[in-house]
């Protein structure tokens, strides 16, 4: 049976959802909007679970409906929660890119596609090369009104860096 390192965020409630869709033995990490941030010590935890589960794969989640991306596009009520702080303004940046790229009202798809892309990036930087080579590492968003889970935007444009030789 594989087994599965789901980070998720605890306002989505979606851990059933996964466990009746991924029928795997499936781990946990829970954080506001997923966002985790891979120190040293968070790494090496990581590390002890993925080594004493044998755990294969990793995937990010979030809900298109999610609580913590939705103020942080809008309101910002929950801004002065500590550590969200650098969440909101990861958010703002993805919402700009996002904008650029697709003419949509509801930003929130590509704006969590371009998020959760750029937590699988600081997690494969954060890794050992060694490492991160036996565990596979991705996302998904739910769609609750379709009740189904889908894959984030793939990384067709980087926006952050353009080189021409």
């Amino acid at each position: 049976m594989q087994k599965h390192l789901y980070f998720v965020c605890p306002t989505d409630h979606i851990e059933t959802v996964i466990n009746s869709t991924f029928q795997e033995e499936n781990y946990y990490w829970t954080t506001l909007g997923n966002s985790v941030s891979f120190t040293r010590d968070t790494i090496r935890e990581m590390y002890a679970l993925i080594v004493t589960k044998n755990i294969t794969e990793i995937t990010f989640v979030l809900s298109d409906d999610n609580k913590i991306v939705k103020d942080a596009l809008q309101k910002q009520q929950f801004s002065e929660i500590r550590g969200l702080d650098n969440f909101y303004d990861k958010i703002s940046h993805q919402r700009q890119f996002a904008t650029l790229l697709w003419q949509t009202d509801d930003p929130r798809f590509p704006v969590i596609s371009r998020y959760l892309l750029a937590k699988i990036q600081d997690l494969q930087l954060s890794m050992d090369s060694e490492f991160s080579s036996h565990v596979k590492i991705g996302a998904k968003i739910y769609n609750r009104n379709e009740q189904i889970f889908k894959k984030i935007y793939a990384p067709l444009f980087h926006l952050e860096s353009f080189n021409l030789n």
